[in-house]
């Protein structure tokens, strides 16, 4: 049987799975178009849905006196050693060939990002850590890493991290 072109115009309704098919058709454009176009990546590498939080805000609660901030950089910087942090990193203001943005002024780019704020810092340095995809570091998109990614690292306790950022703020 022959189709009639007329049909199109005649006012009738089209058959149900054309309109399932553009329906589908226009979810799927929908979705490519809000996930970056399609090749996998959310749009302008910003992390899609809410954010997860850790309880930096709990941990980072009172601020240590000034007697403390010595010995927590310290006992944070042996946690660097723990987890081998500067097999990726260096301590310095040089990258060194290493793979990670070097540390030697995180604690100063930190403070100056969060406007002096020590818990906005430290709330924010510990996320970093704690998920690197989620909370970008100030390094995020330099070319000079491209393809390196810093892993999560969810096997560091809370106190452990706590430690690290105390450290890590220290570095000016």
């Amino acid at each position: 049987m022959s189709q009639n072109t007329d049909d199109v115009n005649s006012g009738r309704p089209l058959p149900v799975s054309i309109c399932v098919i553009c329906g589908l058709a226009f979810a799927v454009l929908a979705l490519l178009s809000a996930c970056g176009g399609g090749n996998g990546a959310p749009a302008n590498n910003v992390p899609v849905g809410p954010k997860p939080d850790f309880g930096a805000a709990i941990i980072f609660a009172a601020a240590p006196t000034d007697d403390d901030v010595a010995e927590l950089a310290q006992k944070g910087r042996d946690v660097m050693g723990k987890y081998n942090c500067i097999s990726c990193h260096s301590l310095g203001d040089k990258r060194e060939a290493l793979n990670g943005p070097p540390l030697g002024k995180v604690g100063a780019r930190y403070r100056t990002r969060h406007k002096d704020d020590l818990q906005a810092a430290s709330i924010a340095l510990f996320n970093h850590v704690r998920d690197p995809e989620a909370y970008p570091g100030f390094f995020h998109g330099d070319p000079a890493y491209s393809g390196q990614k810093m892993p999560a690292y969810p096997q560091i306790t809370d106190p452990e991290l706590r430690l690290l950022v105390h450290f890590l703020l220290s570095k000016e």
